[in-house]
Protein backbone atom coordinates (compact mmCIF):
# COMPACT_ATOMS: atom_id res chain seq x y z
CA UNK A 1 0.00 0.00 0.00
CA UNK A 2 1.13 3.53 -1.22
CA UNK A 3 1.18 6.45 1.41
CA UNK A 4 1.96 8.88 -1.20
CA UNK A 5 -1.48 9.06 -2.15
CA UNK A 6 -3.13 10.31 0.30
CA UNK A 7 -0.57 13.11 1.24
CA UNK A 8 -1.29 13.96 -2.20
CA UNK A 9 -4.96 14.34 -1.34
CA UNK A 10 -4.41 16.07 2.24
CA UNK A 11 -2.07 18.54 0.06
CA UNK A 12 -5.36 19.51 -1.88
CA UNK A 13 -7.29 19.62 0.38
CA UNK A 14 -4.96 22.23 2.40
CA UNK A 15 -4.83 24.18 -0.74
CA UNK A 16 -8.18 24.72 -1.01
CA UNK A 17 -8.64 25.89 2.55
CA UNK A 18 -6.06 28.24 2.26
CA UNK A 19 -6.77 29.29 -0.68
CA UNK A 20 -10.96 30.16 0.73
CA UNK A 21 -9.27 31.55 3.87
CA UNK A 22 -6.98 33.68 2.42
CA UNK A 23 -9.16 34.78 -0.45
CA UNK A 24 -6.86 34.37 -3.26
CA UNK A 25 -8.92 31.08 -4.95
CA UNK A 26 -10.47 31.63 -8.49
CA UNK A 27 -12.17 30.06 -10.75
CA UNK A 28 -10.16 27.59 -11.81
CA UNK A 29 -9.13 26.73 -7.85
CA UNK A 30 -12.45 26.34 -7.36
CA UNK A 31 -13.27 24.05 -10.00
CA UNK A 32 -9.50 22.33 -10.12
CA UNK A 33 -8.71 21.90 -6.31
CA UNK A 34 -12.24 19.26 -5.61
CA UNK A 35 -11.87 17.51 -8.92
CA UNK A 36 -8.13 16.55 -8.28
CA UNK A 37 -8.96 15.96 -4.29
CA UNK A 38 -11.55 13.31 -5.15
CA UNK A 39 -10.27 11.86 -8.04
CA UNK A 40 -7.35 11.14 -5.89
CA UNK A 41 -9.15 9.98 -3.34
CA UNK A 42 -11.12 7.79 -5.89
CA UNK A 43 -7.04 6.41 -7.18
CA UNK A 44 -6.75 5.80 -3.29
CA UNK A 45 -9.75 3.86 -3.13
CA UNK A 46 -8.89 1.53 -6.22
CA UNK A 47 -5.48 1.19 -5.30
CA UNK A 48 -6.70 -0.10 -1.43
CA UNK A 49 -9.43 -2.78 -3.46
CA UNK A 50 -6.86 -4.07 -6.23
CA UNK A 51 -3.36 -3.66 -5.26
CA UNK A 52 -2.48 -5.09 -8.75
CA UNK A 53 -4.02 -1.51 -10.13
CA UNK A 54 -0.88 0.38 -9.10
CA UNK A 55 0.80 1.11 -12.22
CA UNK A 56 -2.91 2.78 -13.39
CA UNK A 57 -2.81 4.55 -10.28
CA UNK A 58 0.43 5.93 -11.37
CA UNK A 59 -0.01 6.49 -15.22
CA UNK A 60 -3.34 8.38 -14.26
CA UNK A 61 -1.83 10.73 -11.02
CA UNK A 62 1.10 11.78 -13.14
CA UNK A 63 -1.20 12.51 -16.22
CA UNK A 64 -3.39 14.42 -14.18
CA UNK A 65 -1.13 16.40 -12.22
CA UNK A 66 0.53 17.27 -15.44
CA UNK A 67 -2.59 18.67 -16.84
CA UNK A 68 -3.62 20.18 -13.75
CA UNK A 69 -0.30 21.78 -13.94
CA UNK A 70 -0.84 22.91 -17.30
CA UNK A 71 -4.46 23.88 -16.86
CA UNK A 72 -3.34 25.89 -14.29
CA UNK A 73 -0.88 27.86 -16.49
CA UNK A 74 -3.35 29.07 -19.18
CA UNK A 75 -5.00 31.84 -17.80
CA UNK A 76 -1.98 33.89 -16.77
CA UNK A 77 -0.62 33.26 -20.60
CA UNK A 78 -3.82 34.26 -22.40
CA UNK A 79 -3.82 37.35 -20.10
CA UNK A 80 -4.02 41.19 -21.60
CA UNK A 81 -0.85 42.15 -19.77
CA UNK A 82 0.90 39.67 -21.12
CA UNK A 83 0.18 40.21 -24.79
Amino acid sequence: MSITTPIIAFAFLAAIMSDIRTGQENSFDRLAHPLMFTVLLGLETLLLIRPRSYPFVTATMLLGSSAFSSASWLPCCSSPVLA
